[in-house]
């Protein structure tokens, strides 16, 4: 009759170890994870002012708007 083994089992240093490298992943890929939630963010904003900068272009094209403000200084008025 053959011996049955007892079940594998993990050994605490297998443990430490497997929790060891999944803080290393982890203290890697949450900085880049923030960067790249605030480069989408970023995004976000200017993809916002794009469609507002398209419908001011368009209002003052039709004449509804003037396209420099009144207190806007000469000099910068012309770079607009």
């Amino acid at each position: 009759m053959k011996k049955r083994s007892a079940p594998r089992v993990f050994t605490v240093i297998e443990l430490l170890m497997v929790v060891a490298i999944i803080g290393l992943l982890a203290s890697v890929s949450i900085p880049s994870y923030t960067l790249y939630r605030n480069k989408a963010r970023f995004g976000e904003a200017i993809l916002a002012i794009g469609s507002a900068r398209s419908a001011i272009a368009v209002a003052s094209a039709a004449g509804r708007i003037s396209a420099v403000p009144s207190w806007m200084p000469e000099p910068w008025a012309s770079l607009l």
